[in-house]
């Protein structure tokens, strides 16, 4: 039997079939964001967790990328490897 006949059969039975799981979405404000980031990670992956950042600074070594949260900064920083550092927003 192909599978697409035996996911049909499934589906009209009532079994429910799982995809890969959700993404985050790309959100600043979200700490479960913030605590997915790894050492390492490149610009476009912490994009798709925090979104835009809201400054870019650069130095002879980094890159940093500041997100705002009221008067408070959270920031990435990135040297040629990718992350090298982070401080996730404060309440």
């Amino acid at each position: 039997m192909a599978l697409e006949q035996r996911l049909s059969i499934g589906k009209s039975a009532g079994w429910e079939t799982k995809g890969p799981p959700a993404a985050p979405s790309a959100d600043s404000s979200d700490i479960r964001n913030w605590r997915s980031i790894k050492p390492g990670m490149g610009r476009d992956q912490v994009r798709a967790l925090l979104g835009e950042p809201r400054k870019v600074s650069h130095s002879v070594v980094w890159e940093e990328w500041r997100y705002a949260k009221s008067e408070f900064y959270a920031l990435v920083r990135f040297n040629r490897n990718g992350v090298c550092a982070w401080e996730e927003p404060k309440d």
